[in-house]
């Protein structure tokens, strides 16, 4: 039997694609999370409220109660942008 050289099992190996399948270097190169925002779907714009404390708890109440607990800030976005888009300013 002939005695087969290390390093040339392993470059067949490489060669073959047998290595790749068994590695992790894949997966590695896969893309995670969520894709980027383009330029136009960033959310660059502010809006300052200033509440009360009493109306900033009510603002909380109903969020909590009739938005599944929506956060103030969310609820009041959808509020502001809701009212806007209805033509009532």
């Amino acid at each position: 039997m002939k005695k087969k050289d290390i390093g040339s099992i392993l470059a067949s190996a490489n060669s073959a694609g047998i290595t790749k399948q068994r590695t992790f270097e894949n997966a590695d190169k896969a893309k995670r999370g969520k894709p980027r925002k383009s330029e136009e779907e960033k959310a660059t714009q502010r809006v300052c409220l200033y509440l009360t404390k009493q109306e900033y708890s009510n603002l909380t109440a109903i969020a909590k109660k009739d938005f599944l607990g929506m956060s103030e800030v969310a609820l009041a976005k959808q509020v502001l942008l809701k009212f806007i888009e209805n033509g009532k300013i």
